[in-house]
């Protein structure tokens, strides 16, 4: 029995990856561990979103090496593709694999376990990653022990913001053909998944490679003709894709989770023009509010930076006002962090650390305001929610997720874990977690 530990940080597209790996190996004979010091090989699947997730990553590869010297260390991920070298020369690590041959890592493993001292890939082809063609991990179709699965749809960005290093390290946007992403829902559905998550480096460019192009609104008309298909939750859009055809779509469809999810990044349209995103501030509140109009109980979040190059107080506090003024339901805060390699990591007029940090802190005690708020207005209304397969560890309750994206917990018995089911909210928690009842 070969006993492997996974690790991931970073997105969703990474927890996908690595939920897709981790089955390929169980189907393979596997066994999956969640303690380190048992595991004959350990894989870490890297983020470099920024500077501190890039130095985050290289901790973890120590902090790895240390718990279990004995291990094989194989380091894969967005890291692992920009900085190949410099963590091929770390102690402990035995092999660096990049994108494209990501796929391939229980193939090799297998292999090593017959010959060791097989031929690995090169950590010398490293660097920005120049794939055409869409990466195909099968989904991970077995039981992963959650109701929950995340299926990459779309890999690449085409967007090259001015902070971010992901189109270096994922490449050019590239679709996963949509009878392959049907396939892979029937197999998730069939497994077992109650809910999918479609992922992407940017969901909303899905099919724009393709031939004939396609709008990521078809794939999720294609999804949704499908009697198997389970609850299906959006990955994180751009202002300008959402459209009032994509947002009638969720209200008159069920299936997909009245949730969304719109990176914002900055309020003041001076810092936005800077980053090099391709809408103001006006257009996003329009956008947002037509979101609220439309699907009145939707959870609607977003990702802003602080501390950005040239964000005075008065352009930061253009930001917190409008965050404010929004019907947003939660908030994904991050002091900017450079990133070398990036335009913005060389732009005048850096904001000191600590100036950033308490900027962010002002945010986020919005956000958490705005959280409870939502989660307020819920109390009295029917969810449709998705128990987990295990109960709450603090109390024993029935612990699941709410189309739009609340905890609810809810006394009852065994036979309702693991399904989705209407449920009465009841009572907010201090916490914001919700209280209910079967109706």
């Amino acid at each position: 029995m070969t006993l492997f530990f996974i690790t991931t940080l970073g997105c969703k597209v990474n927890q996908h990856e690595s939920d897709a790996i981790a089955a390929c190996l169980q189907d393979m004979g596997w066994h999956k561990t969640l303690k380190i010091r048992d595991a004959e090989v350990v894989i870490l699947n890297t983020c470099t979103v920024t500077g501190k997730a890039a130095s985050h990553s290289k901790q973890q590869i120590r902090r790895l090496a240390e718990h279990n010297p004995k291990a094989l260390l194989i380091v894969t991920g967005c890291c692992a593709q920009m900085e190949g070298e410099a963590i091929a020369a770390m102690e402990g690590v035995d092999h660096v694999v990049p994108h494209k041959d990501k796929h391939r890592i229980p193939e090799l493993l297998e292999k090593h376990k017959k010959e060791p001292f097989s031929v690995w890939p090169s950590s010398r082809h490293a660097g920005p990653c120049q794939e055409t063609l869409f990466m195909d991990i099968p989904a991970p179709a077995r039981d992963m022990g959650r109701s929950r699965a995340f299926l990459k749809i779309q890999d690449g960005c085409n967007a090259f913001c001015s902070y971010c290093i992901v189109p270096y390290a994922r490449g050019r946007s590239r679709s996963l053909n949509p009878d392959r992403v049907l396939g892979k829902v029937r197999a998730l559905a069939a497994a077992g998944y109650k809910e999918i998550v479609l992922t992407g480096i940017h969901v909303g460019m899905y099919g724009a490679d393709l031939t004939p192009a396609l709008r990521f609104e078809d794939l999720l008309h294609l999804l949704l003709q499908d009697p198997s298909c389970p609850r299906l939750r959006l990955g994180s859009l751009e202002p300008m894709e959402l459209t009032d055809s994509l947002m009638s779509l969720l209200r008159e469809n069920p299936k997909i989770a009245p949730h969304l999810h719109i990176p914002l990044q900055s309020g003041a349209d001076t810092i936005l023009k800077a980053m090099g995103r391709p809408y103001d501030s006006s257009f996003f509140a329009e956008r947002i509010h037509a979101i609220r109009k439309k699907l009145p109980h939707a959870a609607i979040g977003t990702d802003i930076l602080t501390g950005f190059p040239g964000e005075t107080e008065l352009l930061f506090d253009k930001s917190l006002k409008l965050v404010e003024s929004l019907p947003l339901t939660y908030l994904h805060v991050f002091p900017y962090s450079p990133r070398p390699g990036t335009p913005a990591a060389d732009f005048p007029h850096p904001v000191p650390v600590e100036i950033s940090r308490e900027r962010s802190a002002l945010l986020r005690k919005t956000g958490e305001k705005k959280r409870l708020d939502f989660a307020q207005t819920l109390v009295g209304t029917t969810l449709e929610v998705i128990f987990e397969r295990r109960r709450d560890k603090a109390n024993g309750w029935l612990k699941g997720l709410t189309g739009n994206y609340q905890t609810l917990l809810m006394e009852g018995p065994d036979s309702l874990l693991h399904q989705q089911i209407p449920v009465m909210a009841t009572k907010m928690r201090n916490d914001g977690r919700l209280e209910g009842r079967i109706p």
